[in-house]
């Protein structure tokens, strides 16, 4: 895809931090390069685990949902979102 160009677009975060582990959620768009110009590739909602380390923040987990309608990339999206919420 690099070689035949192509644009990865990200939705913002939704980030919550419980001392040294968090959980980031998010939306992404790939964008493939055409003869006519750039058309979405596909959609997704992302889910990603995290871990503080003495170097700083790592991915333990990510978990990927394709955007086609079903309940698991909307499950997936309501990860991060309580009662409590800000």
């Amino acid at each position: 895809m690099i070689d035949a160009g192509c644009a990865h677009f990200l939705g913002p975060a939704r980030v919550v931090v419980d001392g040294d582990t968090a959980t980031a959620v998010r939306e992404s768009l790939p964008a493939r390069r055409y003869d006519n110009g750039y058309r979405v590739w596909r959609s997704g909602a992302n889910s990603f685990r995290l871990t503080r380390t003495p170097h700083g923040w790592q991915i333990t987990r990510r978990v990927t949902r394709a955007l086609h309608g079903g309940p698991q990339a909307r499950d997936l999206l309501r990860t991060n979102i309580s009662a409590t919420a800000d």
